[in-house]
Formats: C-alpha cells, structure tokens, sequence
C-alpha cells in the first residue's frame, strides 16, 4: 500500500478515536501526517542526490584513469560508460566505434577523458 494511502488512513483513525493533540509541539494528527509524507520525500530525495555524487565521483575518477592510461582500457572504458547509463551502446560498439561511445559516455557525465 503506497505510505501516502496508509498516513491518511492512520490520520483518519487518529480522528476518529478523538485524538486532537500529541504534544505543544503536535497540534493536530494531520500536521504529523503531512510532516511524515515531508520526511519521507526528502529523505528519499537525499537518498538519490547521495547516489548521484557518489557516481559522479567515481565518473570522474574512472576518467582520470582513462587519461593516465597509455591506452584504451576495456574494464575502465565499459565503467564509464555504465555510470553514463550507457551499457546497451557499450555492448554494441566494436573496434571502430568503441571510441564515440566512450567520448558520449564521457560527455553525458561532463568528465574530460583527454
């Protein structure tokens, strides 16, 4: 059941019991309903902003291997381009395209592999 639909079903519960007040803090059950769905969404919004660092530090280390590489590196060039969320484009490319695909994967993600 969606948290949303089961707030609300707890506020409505609360009310009926008669519950108005929790605390000084807490004036009314829908404050905290609204307040839970609140903490619910940014945590899972910082969740994802924490993820999205995390891979764009590994892109940008990736990338600095790639260019301290004296050549291409298969393992580091298919890193890069699964952080780009290009792994399909990857699997496709061959030894004359394997080049473009790296070069996109490393501008979608604004790294420098030169």
């Amino acid at each position: 059941m969606p948290f949303v639909v089961v707030l609300f079903l707890r506020l409505h519960l609360l009310r009926a019991q008669g519950v108005r007040k929790f605390s000084k803090n807490f004036e009314d059950p829908l404050y905290i309903c609204l307040q839970m769905c609140y903490n619910k969404i940014t945590e899972s919004n910082t969740t994802h902003n924490i993820i999205e660092v995390a891979k764009m530090k590994n892109a940008i280390e990736i990338a600095a291997d790639i260019r301290n590489a004296a050549e291409w590196d298969n393992d580091l060039c298919a890193e890069l381009c699964e952080a780009a969320g290009m792994e399909n484009e990857w699997n496709a490319a061959d030894g004359e395209t394997f080049e473009s695909v790296v070069n996109a994967a490393a501008e979608k993600l604004g790294v420098e592999i030169y």
